[in-house]
């Protein structure tokens, strides 16, 4: 059996200030500062070429593993109004004040079976779950408006099954179909892909020939 662990961090900022009048006087400006953190983990078992497990005295590769990812978004943009260099002060505009923080959650699992040494049969499946939520505000400083807050809250979760079958005609043809489903939920509704596969390919991975379906049905929250 085999342990892998693959970690991921990354961290930026930005700042910047923009001069949108192009007068020489500062009447209107932008003054917009970004953050982001992300921090993603995969851990995957799996059993060695050489050793693997027996069902009812067939062998069959398998692999299992986790994967979690956080990220979190900050942004204030100020949009500064002075009406006249003889104003001592200037009206602004927070358009937009952001926090966006999203976790997801997956783990996986996929067993071949060898039969005959030329027929393989592949099971597996993934189970993610992903939260999202964001809150984005406006507001002006003097208050000279009402303050204004958009606050939302998604969750998905999904199971995505997948199987396949080979058939090794020749040492340098083998004949393969797969066929799956999965889940989008990154866009701002959830929708379901249906995809399958077939062809040839050789020993090194060249496909020779390869027809690949993709239908998505109508998406839903």
């Amino acid at each position: 059996m085999t342990l892998s662990s693959t970690t991921g961090i990354v961290d930026w900022g930005a700042k910047d200030e923009t001069d949108l009048d192009y007068s020489p006087f500062p009447l209107l400006t932008r003054a917009n500062a970004e953050n982001a953190t992300q921090f993603t983990q995969e851990v995957r078992l799996a059993s060695t070429a050489t050793a693997p497990v027996h069902v009812g005295g067939t062998p069959m590769r398998w692999q299992a593993g986790f994967f979690l990812f956080t990220q979190g978004y900050d942004q204030d943009a100020v949009n500064s109004y002075l009406p006249s260099p003889l104003v001592p002060f200037a009206v602004q505009e927070h358009s937009p004040t952001a926090e966006l923080d999203d976790f997801g959650l997956g783990f996986y699992g996929q067993g071949t079976l060898t039969m005959r040494e030329r027929l393989e049969l592949g099971v597996g499946a993934r189970v993610d779950y992903e939260n999202k939520e964001a809150r984005i505000d406006t507001s002006f400083d003097p208050p000279i408006a009402p303050p204004h807050s958009v606050v939302d809250e998604r969750s998905f979760a999904n199971v995505s099954p997948q199987v396949s079958v080979s058939y090794r005609v020749q040492p340098e043809r083998t004949v393969y179909a797969s066929a799956g489903t999965g889940r989008s939920p990154s866009r701002s509704c959830s929708s379901r892909v249906l995809g399958a596969s077939f062809g040839m390919r050789d020993p090194r991975g060249a496909i020779a020939d390869d027809s690949t379906p993709i239908i998505a049905d109508a998406a839903s929250t």
